[in-house]
């Protein structure tokens, strides 16, 4: 959705009533409600909860607005960055945020770990390297976060049976429309 510029339409507040009468599949109303109020969530496993009991505070404090997700999103796709790699800028470019979810130490230690520094009295952050490079498409070594892509799995598997089976699923092919028509 950041991609493009959409115009809010406006609507009332959230009514729970009239939100459920619109859902409800049998219901006649003509009430009109704005959308309930949805709040981001983190999910983590129960052994890695049991392994790290204090990033369970800083979960339930992580909050953005869509825009800042959207954004983060599409610059990861534009770029053709790993979640890791679009994370790690995601935390260097937006440390006002994460600031907020983090005991003063634990950010301290982050602020380390992405290169930027505490400076002023106001107690903001700056990055000691300059402006991150936002089309960079290089990790540096930055291990934060597990890489979930299954592409090149899919893609490995998906040849070998291409180059493997393919003459078998070919003249399947041929019989059956040869029976077919």
């Amino acid at each position: 959705m950041a991609k493009y510029d959409f115009a809010e339409i406006p609507f009332p507040k959230h009514d729970e009533q009239c939100w459920d009468e619109l859902l409800d599949a049998g219901s006649q109303t003509k009430c009109v409600s704005g959308f309930p109020v949805s709040n981001l969530g983190v999910a983590v496993s129960t052994p890695f909860l049991d392994s790290n009991p204090e990033l369970a505070t800083a979960f339930k404090k992580v909050q953005f607005t869509p825009n800042i997700l959207n954004g983060a999103i599409l610059q990861m796709n534009e770029s053709k960055r790993s979640g890791e790699e679009q994370a790690e800028l995601f935390l260097q470019q937006n440390p006002q945020l994460w600031q907020q979810w983090l005991t003063p130490e634990a950010a301290q230690n982050l602020a380390n770990a992405l290169n930027v520094s505490f400076e002023g009295s106001d107690g903001s952050l700056n990055s000691q390297s300059g402006q991150a490079d936002i089309n960079s498409n290089t990790s540096a070594g930055f291990s934060w976060f597990p890489e979930w892509s299954f592409e090149n799995q899919l893609n490995n598997s998906l040849s070998y049976v291409v180059q493997n089976f393919g003459d078998v699923f070919r003249s399947i092919s041929q019989l059956t429309l040869t029976y077919l028509t």
